[in-house]
């Protein structure tokens, strides 16, 4: 896998099918061959950044509350970026 570097991690939402109000945390990513991308991860695998960490990078604001949050994080954009390089490439002239 390319190194990857993170972004940021901020809190999202989105409906479900059944119209329940589903917490997450969105990380954002990129690599040397992809532009920026994001993944949705539960926000129960994470905390809340103190003021310190904040102020130490204001763009996280959650952490992985443990290492198993940061390897499901690691799996999640590992196999988010696999299938954007398989993909495609979308474009057009201008």
């Amino acid at each position: 896998m390319p190194r990857v570097t993170i972004l940021q991690r901020e809190y999202a939402w989105r409906y479900t099918e059944d119209r329940r109000v589903e917490e997450l945390v969105e990380v954002v990513y990129s690599t040397p061959a992809l532009p920026p991308r994001g993944v949705r991860l539960p926000v129960t695998d994470y905390r809340p950044a103190t003021p310190e960490e904040k102020a130490a990078n204001p763009r996280y604001s959650y952490i992985p509350a443990n290492g198993e949050a940061e390897e499901r994080e690691r799996r999640a954009i590992e196999v988010d970026s696999s299938q954007a390089m398989r993909s495609p490439a979308t474009g057009f002239d201008l």
